[in-house]
């Protein structure tokens, strides 16, 4: 009996080593304050477990109202990713609005499009919405925003991180400053620009900041857009903050000192595009938008130490065809 209880043993701890989800992941929404010209909103981050769709919500009493902007989104992650609000409502948008950009499954694949009767916004495990909700100024002078988040953040071997995209509509600054309890503190670096639209912009940190880290040690920073007041220099107290709504055009990330970022650096997150469609004219508020799941998901893929373990379990019934050849 007991060659069986050991074989029973083996295939039980695979087993249950094989049933842990090595990462899970749940699905989120990350936008930032921004200024736009077209109706363009730029969703700095985001992961969907199932796909669907992505829905630009008016704000109807600090809940998701309704519907002005969809796009079809397949499952996984962006970064960067851009959602127009339909042209009849971006006319009707005056000054400074907030909107909520808010994941929707798709229930009904071949019903030809999103309907918010039926495809239902996704929320959390508190059922909270899988939502971003953010102030959105409109200029036709050009858009203002700031994006830099990376899910596994930056890593670098010298004082400069990258902005993957500044954008800015009258001469101002990009201002890094370190984040202590949760909130922008000192300034740690600044890069004056023109009008126009920067993508991967290096910006230099302070060099004692850097020095005064270890190797593998992570700071959060605060990357913040100012318009300038043309003395040629940072003022914070002249160059005013671009904030619509009272917000300020930021967003927050941080960085990891390394030895050599060649032997660090992780590969870029694949960013396919949405499809844009137009959304329904006639729709009403929250009330027309069933959220009654809960979204979560865990990683695909093979799972990490699988191959060790099949050798031990293979080396274990080696062991056991031995032992029964020598009886």
């Amino acid at each position: 009996m007991r060659r069986p209880l050991a074989l029973l043993l083996a295939f039980a701890m695979v087993s249950s080593l094989l049933a842990t989800p090595v990462a899970a992941h749940g699905s989120h929404v990350r936008a930032d304050p921004q200024v736009s010209d077209d109706g363009t909103i730029v969703v700095e981050s985001m992961f969907s477990v199932n796909g669907g769709y992505l829905v630009v919500h008016q704000d109807q009493g600090d809940q998701p109202g309704r519907p002005v902007g969809v796009a079809d989104i397949e499952s996984g992650a962006r970064s960067n990713f851009e959602i127009r609000i339909d042209q009849q409502y971006w006319d009707d948008h005056e000054g400074d609005r907030t909107y909520w950009i808010v994941l929707h499954r798709d229930q009904n694949p071949d019903d030809g499009g999103f309907d918010p009767m039926v495809d239902s916004a996704v929320t959390g495990l508190h059922g909270s919405y899988v939502a971003a909700r953010i102030p959105v100024g409109k200029s036709t002078d050009g858009p203002a925003r700031v994006l830099a988040a990376e899910y596994n953040g930056q890593r670098i071997d010298s004082p400069s991180v990258t902005l993957s995209r500044v954008q800015l509509n009258q001469p101002g600054y990009v201002v890094l400053q370190r984040v202590q309890s949760g909130a922008p503190a000192e300034v740690i670096g600044t890069r004056a620009l023109d009008p126009g639209t920067y993508d991967n912009l290096s910006v230099d940190i302070d060099d004692s900041l850097f020095e005064s880290m270890n190797v593998d040690g992570t700071q959060s920073i605060a990357a913040t857009l100012h318009t300038s007041d043309g003395d040629g220099s940072f003022q914070a107290d002249g160059d005013t903050v671009v904030a619509p709504d009272g917000e300020p055009v930021r967003t927050f990330f941080s960085f990891s000192k390394v030895a050599n970022t060649s032997a660090t650096t992780q590969p870029l997150i694949n960013t396919p595009d949405g499809t844009q469609r137009q959304t329904p004219a006639e729709t009403s508020g929250t009330s027309e938008t069933a959220t009654t799941e809960t979204e979560t998901g865990a990683s695909t893929g093979p799972t990490p130490g699988f191959g060790v373990v099949a050798t031990l379990v293979g080396a274990l019934l080696a062991v056991l065809a031995v032992r029964r050849r020598r009886r």
